[in-house]
């Protein structure tokens, strides 16, 4: 009897000790729509300019820091597809994202960065220019993103839950060994 129940203990503690983890950092689906539309780069004559990969991990982290309603992930959405297609409508030759970025007439420039500081503001970012960078930062001031080179946040994971509850489970387990030895002990 003893032992059916020791098992069940440990079978409950795996259980309790499985389901402890959670799903933040999970995207959605709109996030990832988000993601989609960025990763989808930008073709001008021919040309395809994509974003850098550290841009693209910045605002993966974000999203993955943060819960996106599907209404403003729309808004995002849209807004990266309008900059793309006034983008897509130049007739400019160029070689690079950068050399492609300086091309672009000042209006056009100024409109793609509307484009882009209302999606950064359905996500919960605010966009910020001084005319040649552009700097993206979360609602308590820290930069996530600019121009210059990209800050991946950190996402303020620690180690110290999942060492209480290995502690826990091999405690817990050592119990259930030292109630076992009693029990076979007193049988014998």
């Amino acid at each position: 009897m003893r032992k059916i129940i020791s098992a069940l203990v440990m079978l409950a503690v795996s259980v309790l000790f499985a389901t402890q983890a959670s799903a933040a950092g999970a995207i959605t689906s709109a996030e990832q729509e988000i993601l989609n539309e960025l990763n989808a780069g930008v073709s001008v004559k021919g040309k395809t300019f994509h974003l850098a990969v550290s841009d693209i991990s910045a605002a993966t982290n974000h999203l993955k820091a943060n819960d996106v309603s599907s209404e403003n992930a729309a808004i995002a959405v849209q807004n990266i597809r309008l900059a793309r297609t006034l983008i897509e409508a130049q007739n400019i030759d160029a070689k690079s994202g950068s050399e492609l970025k300086n091309k672009l007439p000042s209006d056009v420039l100024a409109k793609v960065m509307e484009y882009y500081a209302t999606a950064a503001n359905a996500v919960g970012l605010n966009a910020s220019t001084n005319g040649k960078t552009v700097s993206m930062t979360d609602s308590k001031g820290n930069t996530v993103a600019s121009a210059k080179g990209s800050v991946i946040k950190k996402t303020g994971m620690t180690f110290a839950s999942s060492i209480i509850l290995f502690t826990l489970l091999m405690s817990s387990a050592f119990v259930l060994a030292v109630l076992n030895r009693k029990a076979t002990v007193k049988l014998a």
